[in-house]
């Protein structure tokens, strides 16, 4: 007796079934046909998406996207980066990407990807839509908002209150490497906010 495919709530999900998920589908020869076709355009598909739209099918999910591409042997190595979402991908340097040892056909594969990612950010930020006032939406912007609940049991619930952490307290957060590079061109661009805030006109 055969198991029921997966539950599938929306289409990215298809992209998730192995062969022997699809068997239960029974699926006819002309049928299997079109499934492949149907599934490899939509892996195509998935990479044209809009960072403003926050559909699921508008903007895949890391481990979708590596999928995508045929590296989702990355998905691991990417999160102990502090790497979660695809806007994250912007600040992995040189260095970073060659500790990921992509072979030639790999970084091919990497390259392409990463530049659509960077223009739909790009049209993302063009409109303002990224922008929000709240603390959360700050973090989410920085794409820091796994901090939110550290920040809040050490007394952080705005972003005046960040002003008040030293340097050498910054490790208290258990940041991620690419979550200090954020972090550390955060703060900057915090106090230059507040600072002139307070100055006042003559």
């Amino acid at each position: 007796r055969s198991c029921p495919p997966p539950r599938c709530d929306v289409k990215e999900d298809l992209i998730d079934l192995e062969d022997n998920d699809c068997a239960p589908l029974n699926m006819r020869m002309l049928e299997l046909k079109r499934w492949a076709q149907g599934k490899d355009q939509l892996l195509h598909m998935i990479r044209n998406f809009d960072f403003n739209d926050a559909t699921r099918s508008s903007v895949p999910t890391m481990t979708t996207w590596l999928y995508s591409l045929k590296l989702e042997e990355l998905a691991e190595p990417l999160e102990l980066m502090g790497c979660y979402e695809l806007a994250d991908l912007a600040d992995i340097d040189d260095r970073e990407l060659a500790s990921l040892g992509l072979n030639r056909l790999q970084l091919k594969h990497w390259n392409m990807g990463l530049l659509q990612v960077m223009a739909a950010s790009k049209e993302a930020m063009a409109d303002g839509q990224n922008d929000l006032a709240s603390f959360s939406g700050w973090l989410e912007s920085w794409r820091l908002g796994r901090l939110k609940k550290t920040l809040d049991d050490m007394g952080a619930y705005t972003q005046q209150d960040l002003l008040d952490l030293e340097e050498s307290e910054y490790h208290l957060l258990g940041l991620k490497p690419l979550e200090m590079k954020r972090f550390m061109m955060a703060m900057p661009a915090l106090r230059e906010e507040f600072d002139s805030g307070f100055k006042t006109t003559e």
